[in-house]
């Protein structure tokens, strides 16, 4: 298991002019051998604790890019405090099983006290964009949220990688 964690600096918001967040990352899921098990997630989680090997659709207060073990495509996942997080497949542009060959970036976009996260993803390598907004099953306009690249190769005998190319993000506090 590889994750990279920060303290819960980022947030929502919950009252005018407070919190809202804007998140740009540039990576490449970096796999020396195509892997279907492999699981990756990169975005913003609302915890310090470790991840221990589990899917991330299990994950709560999330809001990224990830893929759980036996996905073909990358998805937005999305997740309040509880249950299972809402997945929006990216599609065939947006594979999750490349042998680092695509160079992807991720853009999240929540206003100050926003009550939506919109959603930019573009692979540089195939020349494909998609876009949408997050309106339900959010994490909650108090919850604080930090910065996590993760992977973890679900239990196969090969090394997954996220490397890591820019990363970009502030807030309004």
């Amino acid at each position: 298991v590889s994750q990279s964690r920060y303290a819960t600096w980022f947030w929502r918001g919950d009252d005018v002019n407070r919190g809202g967040f804007h998140y740009i990352t540039r990576f490449v899921p970096s796999n020396p051998s195509l892997t279907a098990t492999g699981r990756y997630f990169i975005g913003l989680n609302g915890t310090n604790a470790g991840t221990a090997a589990t899917e991330p659709s299990n994950w709560v207060n999330i809001v990224g890019m990830g893929c759980n073990s036996g996905s073909v495509n990358f998805s937005i996942m999305h997740n309040d405090s509880a249950g299972a997080a809402t997945t929006v497949d990216l599609g065939n542009n947006f594979s999750a099983v490349s042998s680092s060959i695509d160079v992807y970036e991720l853009a999240l976009y929540c206003p100050p006290n926003g009550s939506s996260i919109d959603w930019r993803v573009e692979n540089f390598t195939k020349n494909a964009v998609t876009t949408g907004s997050i309106t339900t099953n959010l994490p909650a306009s108090t919850q604080g949220l930090n910065i996590i690249g993760y992977t973890e190769n679900g239990a196969a005998t090969v090394t997954t990688a996220l490397d890591l190319i820019s990363m970009y993000i502030e807030t309004e506090f």
